[in-house]
């Protein structure tokens, strides 16, 4: 407002002539030279490239001051992209002088700035920390020891959420045991329950191998084997050999085979084989065979297996070594020309 009446009143004085007017005309030759010179530099701040950015070259400032006191977090053996480049703005908008907008609650809206939301969140079941958004729970958005900036190692980063007495038992998976619980599950997503990589038993077979041949190969499979491994086994540990739910030489087996194990409870004399430390599998294959029933050998030949010897049965009859028998008198009874010694013998008892 005085400059703009400065000229006013200089306009007013040069009306009235003379050598005054001359002196007000100079001066407001200089106040027109000062108010141009001040125009263009205006003009000039506003275009030039280093003021233009004004406000960004101050945030890339702060960039390199937040490294130049939290510097550790480029230190770690894994640092995050953008704190490698000293780029904190991607993530952290400032507001003021160290102060920024707070983070947003769901934390994966930031995320899935930079990271596919595809990869994480598209599948038909999804890790509840990933659908609440909460990526932080498990990475360290800044830097970490461990890959992925996860926050711990597995399985202790599991733990945090996941009961460790799942594996507080005598038989750990190996798996399990070695911390590596990605082997089977999808930490983020998947379209399988429980978040397991593949679809049921195909999970186990993308390391037993061996089975998943047998099986593909073998004439008889065991239904459970047929429908999921975790019927019989547990996929974390368990109290018993194989990770089996139960004892599985004659306890497991009865779960399902509830007739049998009324009829071998009931009756008098039992099989000898039911006795063992083997039980049921001293016959019996768990997973499959070319054989019916699951037997481990053709019926005849896995009866004189055992029966090679004289053996004391379980009500104290001493019974004869029938492979030598057998071997000795060539005018075999129909059923054993058959090789069928369950025409007549129950197996069980």
């Amino acid at each position: 407002m005085k400059f703009g009446k400065t000229i006013e009143e200089a306009l007013q004085k040069e009306i009235q002539g003379g050598c005054f007017m001359v002196k007000e005309k100079k001066r407001l030759g200089l106040l027109f030279l000062a108010g141009f010179f001040f125009a263009i530099l205006s003009l000039n701040f506003m275009s030039s490239p280093t003021a233009v950015n004004a406000a960004t070259r101050k945030i890339v400032v702060g960039n390199k001051k937040c490294i130049d006191c939290h510097s550790k977090m480029r230190k770690d053996k894994y640092v995050h992209g953008v704190v490698a480049v000293a780029q904190c703005t991607i993530c952290h908008v400032k507001t003021g002088e160290h102060k920024f907008k707070p983070l947003p609650r769901q934390i994966s809206s930031l995320c899935f700035r930079c990271h596919d939301k595809n990869n994480f969140i598209s599948k038909k079941h999804v890790h509840l920390v990933v659908k609440i958004g909460l990526c932080t729970q498990c990475h360290n958005p800044h830097h970490s020891k461990y890959k992925f900036l996860l926050r711990k190692k597995q399985p202790n980063l599991c733990f945090k959420c996941h009961d460790k007495k799942m594996i507080d038992k005598k038989f750990i998976h190996g798996p399990v045991a070695f911390g590596q619980c990605t082997i089977c599950h999808n930490p983020h997503q998947s379209n399988f329950p429980r978040m397991l990589m593949a679809k049921g038993n195909n999970v186990c077979f993308t390391c037993h191998t061996d089975k998943a041949r047998g099986i593909k190969t073998a004439k008889f499979v065991h239904k459970p084997v047929k429908e999921s491994c975790v019927y019989c086994h547990s996929p974390h540990a368990t109290n018993y050999k194989y990770q089996l739910k139960a004892d599985g030489s004659k306890a497991l087996c009865l779960k399902c085979h509830t007739k049998k194990k009324k009829w071998i409870a009931e009756v008098k004399t039992k099989h000898g084989a039911l006795a063992t430390k083997k039980g049921c599998l001293a016959c019996h294959d768990p997973h499959y065979s070319n054989y019916p029933y699951q037997l481990r050998k053709q019926p005849m030949t896995l009866c004189l297996g055992c029966h090679n010897k004289r053996i004391k049965a379980t009500d104290g009859t001493m019974l004869p070594n029938m492979k030598a028998y057998l071997a000795n008198h060539k005018d075999w009874h129909g059923p054993i020309k058959q090789k069928d010694c369950t025409a007549c013998h129950n197996p069980h008892g």
